[in-house]
């Protein structure tokens, strides 16, 4: 396939798509059942959430699948990049929950044991049913991620403020409109938590863990600049916000769809901004000397 987004979607034939997405449903029958775990029986695994789950579930193939087939890598390595990408979002958001109250320590390391068990589990499925499993790796052909460790001081710290920025943002400017507009009843009855001392800080270091697990992805991309953006925003974006379309006595009636909202494009402004501060470097000394850049960490 060819560099440029549009280009690398027109190469694919309506032969190669069908393929794609017939793929994506027989990975997403196995993921489904997955997903559903801890279920005990056939009711548990089909009851009132399972649409949502469906939903959820496809979409999350069709996006991790797209990574797959596009990918430099192959293999374990491939795999370990994908789950420390799957895994770490929904672990870090676990113990956020449980830092806001919102979970019991018992709730959340089961969930915690549950993720680190289902998430291999998915990623193995989608690089399997995608052709991913073998292949040999290479390296890219443009300079992405390829800077020193001054540079990486800097950049580090600015997208963990990036990303608490987009935070901020999107609750002020997203969820409060959009939860009044879908659920003005639901809106008035809720209960918005103060924020704690340690929100800002611990944002902070969330924003830096997100940064470290969308490397690996970025490096291992085979498309080039827009289409890398394009496809690491939209698949951080919904791996982060998918569980809010999942039924939970958390968020009460239709507010889930401020929240998706919310989440969903603050973090998609957030990685459309990462990809291009890791993508080059932006070293002054680089620019003016013409020097080679060092080689990437990955």
């Amino acid at each position: 396939m060819t560099e440029t987004t549009m280009e690398s979607i027109r190469a694919w034939s309506v032969r190669e798509a069908g393929q794609f997405l017939g793929r994506a449903v027989l990975v997403a029958l196995v993921v489904y059942l997955v997903a559903r775990l801890p279920a005990s029986s056939v009711a548990e695994v089909f009851d009132s959430a399972t649409p949502y789950w469906v939903v959820a579930v496809f979409l999350t193939v069709v996006v991790l699948g797209y990574v797959v087939v596009r990918s430099r890598w192959s293999g374990w390595k491939l795999v370990g990049a994908l789950t420390l990408l799957y895994a770490g979002l929904q672990v870090v958001s676990f113990v956020e929950l449980y830092l806001y109250e919102l979970e019991t320590a018992q709730v959340t390391l089961s969930n915690v044991g549950w993720s680190l068990l289902k998430a291999p589990l998915t990623v193995i499925a989608v690089v399997a049913g995608f052709g991913g499993v073998r292949g040999e790796s290479s390296p890219p052909s443009d300079e992405r991620l390829q800077f020193g460790v001054r540079e990486w001081a800097w950049k580090l710290p600015l997208l963990a403020g990036v990303f608490l920025l987009a935070m901020i943002a999107g609750g002020l400017v997203l969820f409060s409109p959009v939860a009044q507009f879908v659920d003005p009843q639901g809106w008035a009855n809720y209960e918005i938590l103060d924020p704690p001392a340690w929100v800002l800080p611990f944002q902070l270091i969330r924003g830096a863990l997100f940064t470290a697990f969308l490397l690996p992805i970025v490096y291992l991309f085979s498309g080039g600049y827009r289409e890398t953006q394009l496809t690491v925003a939209l698949a951080f974006a919904w791996l982060l916000s998918w569980g809010m379309i999942i039924p939970t006595e958390t968020i009460p009636g239709r507010l889930w769809i401020a929240h998706f909202i919310e989440v969903f494009i603050s973090m998609f402004i957030f990685a459309l901004l990462l990809v291009p501060v890791v993508y080059r470097s932006h070293s002054p000394l680089v620019r003016l000397t013409g020097k080679e850049r060092p080689e990437s960490i990955l």
